[in-house]
């Protein structure tokens, strides 16, 4: 487009050389030095967007906003800003998680866990169930390098270990220390027994201090692989946890992460930034083709000045050969 303006003569000194004339050499009376409004020497950005002459060409479409819009046509688009995370939502899941762990040592073995994640629109959410509770998991959302669901379960992992941690840190059990955690994504489950170290670095690494943890102090924590919605008909779970009952932990999970990703995923910012570029797009669209009239109109007005004046071009070309170079 920069090059089409270059090209085409939407100045004063690119347009009257265009048609045989140098403009050093043009009186100021001239009127190929004049805009159709009188100004002398127009420059692009006159004609463009201040010519009153032309304004009718420039209806309906806003006034540029920057030097880069004006000049270059080329409006300034801000990086897609991610969900909006909000700390004290996030802060209230963190608070529930721990509550129900703390109820889930005072109740006593067998302890599970079960983490999900979903992720939608630059949305990344985790979720995480307790044994023994009947009502529903807990679930957050985050911000995290990518948008796919083993981020927001492999989150989910995290924050599973955290609360337990903290719990063990604040009511010791005297029964038996094993932890088992259900997860339905095998990238997550690899991170939480240490099988990766490639993916994910800074995540692995909260994983393995809390697991760490958990195991000097005479922890088992046993990673399980249960597949979401009931795939698997045959599944090898632990004692004294049972098919079913880690399949409805793992659906609890599932639920509320997939029910607070509905909910974040319709306010996330997603949608209004990708109006906002569409909106900038049609806007150079627009402003290109209004250019493009303004070109015409301004070199018709200078071409008409030009054989009328009384002056000889100083270069005998044919304006068919200029404008074919012109626009080359």
């Amino acid at each position: 487009m920069w090059r089409l303006m270059l090209g085409s003569g939407l100045d004063v000194w690119t347009a009257v050389k265009r048609h045989g004339w140098q403009h050093r050499a043009l009186p100021q009376d001239s009127g190929l030095r004049q805009c159709l409004c009188g100004l002398l020497d127009p420059s692009m950005s006159h004609l463009v967007w201040a010519c009153p002459a032309l304004e009718h060409e420039r209806l309906g479409l806003r006034r540029p906003v920057s030097l880069a819009e004006e000049r270059l046509n080329l409006p300034t688009i801000s990086p897609y800003p991610g969900p909006c995370v909000n700390e004290a939502d996030e802060a209230a899941s963190v608070r529930a998680l721990a509550a129900q762990t703390l109820a889930a040592l005072d109740r006593g073995p067998p302890f599970a866990l079960a983490t999900d994640g979903g992720a939608s629109r630059g949305c990344v959410t985790w979720a995480v169930a307790v044994s023994g509770e009947h009502g529903p998991a807990v679930a957050g959302h985050v911000k995290l390098e990518d948008d796919l669901a083993g981020a927001g379960e492999t989150w989910a992992v995290w924050r599973a270990l955290g609360a337990w941690r903290a719990a063990v840190a604040c009511r010791e059990p005297k029964q038996e220390r094993s932890l088992t955690i259900f997860v339905d994504n095998r990238e997550a489950l690899a991170l939480l027994e240490d099988q990766r170290t490639y993916e994910r670095w800074g995540l692995q690494q909260l994983i393995r201090r809390d697991r760490a943890w958990l195991q000097d102090g005479g922890w088992q924590v046993h990673g399980v692989w249960v597949p979401s919605h009931r795939k698997q008909r045959t599944l090898e779970v632990p004692h004294p946890w049972t098919k079913e009952a880690a399949q409805d932990l793992n659906e609890r999970a599932d639920r509320a992460a997939s029910e607070w990703l509905s909910r974040v995923a319709s306010v996330a910012p997603r949608a209004v930034h990708l109006a906002q570029v569409d909106e900038k797009l049609r806007w150079a669209r627009d402003a290109l083709m209004m250019m493009i009239r303004v070109w015409r109109r301004y070199d018709r007005h200078v071409g008409e000045q030009s054989d009328g004046a009384p002056w000889q071009p100083l270069q005998q070309r044919g304006r068919r050969a200029l404008a074919s170079a012109a626009m080359m």
